[in-house]
């Protein structure tokens, strides 16, 4: 679905957003590093710090990961 949504290239989406700011680009990235989970989607894309890009990822993970550790997007 998310190859249907953003393509192949998410990056080069004018749909797919950025991190706020670096310091939550390291957040997520922190994040993504720390899982146990198995990795079930990501495009070819790499993340980029100074784009401040986070590829999209799918996971399988349990309850108690990392990614479940606090909030990773805050919806208003």
């Amino acid at each position: 679905q998310v190859a249907k949504t953003f393509g192949d290239k998410p990056k080069e989406s004018p749909f797919y957003s950025r991190m706020i700011n670096v310091n939550h680009f390291n957040r997520i990235n922190k994040l993504l590093d720390s899982t146990k989970g198995k990795l079930v989607y990501k495009p070819n894309d790499e993340n980029d710090r100074e784009d401040c890009y986070v590829a999209p990822h799918v996971f399988e993970i349990e309850q108690n990961d990392a990614l479940m550790s606090e909030e990773v997007i805050k919806v208003k």
